[in-house]
């Protein structure tokens, strides 16, 4: 599941939400305290980021969900609707969306699509789209960005790892 999610309040009060997290009331409630959700960004492919776009849309049914190019769903590929999550736009770069309007965000937050197709591995594309918000000069991500330490964590035993266990 989705172990993070961002909220970023607009200059209009609303609330931009990426990758909702579990629909607890504890989750609403904060998002509550922040202003109404405008805006639900499915920013990556990855299913555990889009697990509750449905259940953050039906408790904001007036937010608009933006996804990022080249969606799929594992094992089976299902268009998004069928899975409760209605698309009202993708992602693009800059301050646009695909079909060429200008993002609702736009002038807060630009846009850029993080794509590789990995074919030889039999895998789907990875697909992120990555945002800059100007008033703080913050990068948002999922997973573009991962520190993986050299030194593997106390509790993981070394010889594990080199047996594949």
């Amino acid at each position: 599941a989705t172990i993070r999610s961002v909220a970023v309040k607009l200059n209009d009060g609303s609330v931009w939400l990426q990758n909702p997290v579990a629909p607890t009331e504890e989750f609403f409630k904060l998002l509550d305290e922040i202003g109404p959700v405008k805006h639900i960004v499915i920013s990556t492919y990855a299913i555990e980021h889009k697990a509750y776009a449905a259940d953050a849309h039906k408790k904001y049914p007036s937010a608009k969900v933006y996804v990022t190019p080249k969606q799929k769903t594992v094992p089976l590929d299902l268009p998004l609707p069928l899975l409760g999550i209605p698309v009202d736009g993708i992602l693009d770069e800059g301050e646009t969306l695909v079909d060429g309007t200008k993002a609702p965000w736009a002038n807060e937050l630009d846009c850029a699509i993080l794509a590789y197709d990995n074919k030889e591995a039999g895998a789907v594309p990875i697909v992120e789209a990555a945002f800059f918000h100007k008033q703080s000069k913050s990068l948002i991500v999922t997973d573009a960005v991962e520190r993986i330490q050299r030194q593997p964590p106390t509790d993981i035993v070394r010889t594990d790892l080199l047996l594949g266990l």
